[in-house]
């Protein structure tokens, strides 16, 4: 049985209605992703919180009440009961709390990429040397090391 189709020759029927289709749905892609961006960037830039200076305070006793914290897990790790993992969540929770008392920002509820964004570089990189001692299965960690830089970011904050 003979059949007698005729094909057609790639590319013979009119392209420039398919780039011009790809060019115009590029565009609106382009566009919209753009203002996506834009609005984005936008928001988070209104989201940063402003540093602002509570009530005035005595800035010596919110020192003193810290270091004493500090002071109270160092003496429960050398005693044994609390191990890396709960001394460097005791110290997470004893600097977030002193930024608190001291800038008024709730620090307490924010994540390390939050605590980046503050601009504060010093208590960005102590949060950042107890995320892994936190969270990671094993816990390992210098305790005594971060204790003391801990004690030293309290007692130098200005």
């Amino acid at each position: 049985m003979e059949s007698s189709v005729n094909l057609q020759e790639p590319l013979s029927y009119v392209v420039w209605p398919i780039v011009l289709t790809g060019v115009i749905t590029a565009a609106v892609l382009l566009f919209f992703g753009g203002c996506w961006y834009l609005r984005r960037r936008r928001k988070m830039a209104a989201e940063l919180p402003k540093v602002v200076k509570p009530a005035p305070m005595d800035m010596g006793r919110v020192k003193a009440r810290y270091l004493s914290e500090l002071a109270d897990i160092a003496g429960q790790y050398d005693q044994g009961k609390l191990d890396v993992r709960g001394a460097y969540q005791r110290m997470s929770r004893c600097i977030r709390g002193f930024v608190h008392a001291a800038t008024g920002i709730r620090v307490q509820n924010y994540t390390l990429y939050d605590i980046e964004r503050l601009n504060m570089p010093e208590l960005y990189y102590l949060v950042a040397e107890y995320y892994a001692p936190e969270f990671a299965r094993k816990s390992d960690g210098d305790v005594r090391a971060s204790l003391e830089k801990t004690r030293s970011l309290i007692e130098r904050w200005q």
